[in-house]
């Protein structure tokens, strides 16, 4: 575990330069959006008030603001022993599918080993510097947030697109995250379930470790259930 803050945020901008990230500059480095991280610990049993357990940590604004969520992340993740999530999303966006701004996405989700907690720390954090930086990433102007979740056996780290995302975007959001990974995960996309209708069953996409579908099938099939339901973006 790193010895102080300092060392902490030196190991964070390395990790985000090796892995071919870049950190956001001083100044005019952040967009005009305004983002929070978001931490929730996984409940043992069912809770019908999700947000219950959401604790804000952090209001992203500057720089230096980007600098303490990689502490928070970071920090956390070396001494955690218990499941939970971080979620760093657009203001005024909630982490919770219900919300206008996320109803009629998807969530694409990269699952690591638990082996791999800096790698997945790393695509994170990345994944948050693409999104916040006025550097231009075309594939993440319809993201709205970026979730980090532990349990006992992996890692997921989960991207949150709006309804406005085309069908060729999403296809340059999952080439792109497999790139960064260097294929060493295993990825899944499925539909936000507040989108379906009540008389509908469609079948979803798993997640579950048993039933992940290969990285050459998931886009097609999750995009076919879009044109199936009628989805506009």
């Amino acid at each position: 575990m790193s010895n102080s803050k300092e060392e902490v945020t030196k190991s964070g901008d390395t990790a985000v330069a090796s892995e071919g990230g870049y950190l956001p500059s001083c100044g005019d480095g952040l967009s005009r959006n305004v983002w929070t991280l978001w931490c929730h610990d996984q409940p043992t049993k069912f809770v019908k008030n999700w947000l219950e357990g959401m604790k804000r940590l952090e209001i992203v604004e500057s720089h230096s603001d980007f600098l303490k969520v990689m502490v928070n992340i970071t920090a956390s993740l070396e001494k955690s022993t218990t499941p939970l999530q971080y979620f760093f999303f657009k203001n005024p966006v909630m982490p919770m599918w219900e919300d206008y701004e996320n109803i009629g996405g998807c969530r694409c989700t990269v699952r690591m080993s638990k082996k791999n907690v800096e790698r997945a720390q790393t695509l994170f954090i990345n994944l948050c510097n693409m999104a916040i930086s006025s550097q231009k990433s075309p594939e993440m102007e319809n993201v709205n947030g970026i979730v980090l979740g532990y349990c006992l056996k992996s890692f997921k780290v989960v991207v949150w697109v709006n309804k406005r995302m085309s069908l060729g975007g999403l296809h340059v959001l999952k080439d792109k995250l497999m790139q960064m990974t260097d294929g060493s995960c295993r990825f899944c996309c499925k539909m936000n379930s507040s989108c379906w209708k009540k008389t509908e069953t469609p079948e979803e996409v798993s997640e579950s470790e048993e039933n992940i579908p290969t990285e050459a099938d998931v886009a097609s099939n999750v995009l076919e259930k879009m044109e199936d339901l009628s989805i506009h973006f």
